[in-house]
């Protein structure tokens, strides 16, 4: 998940380094607090995509059985 006001409870504070839209689908990379990388990949169409702008700190979520982890 991820959320362009940063509101729901647990979210890990990120910032949008870049948008990309990749056909049915749309790339939003990110950077934590940490220096770490995030990537995201929406669906076109996803009600969160219109609110999104490089710079824009957002929270970010997810379930963890849905997590798909690269080193």
């Amino acid at each position: 998940r991820i959320d362009p006001a940063g509101a729901y409870g647990g979210a890990i504070p990120a910032v949008v380094t870049d948008i990309t839209f990749l056909g049915s689908n749309v790339h939003v990379a990110t950077e934590t607090e940490t220096g770490a990388p995030v990537s995201v990949r929406l669906p076109f169409g996803h009600p969160s995509i219109s609110a999104l702008a490089r710079g824009q700190k957002v929270g970010l979520g997810f379930d963890p059985a849905e997590a798909h982890v690269f080193s």
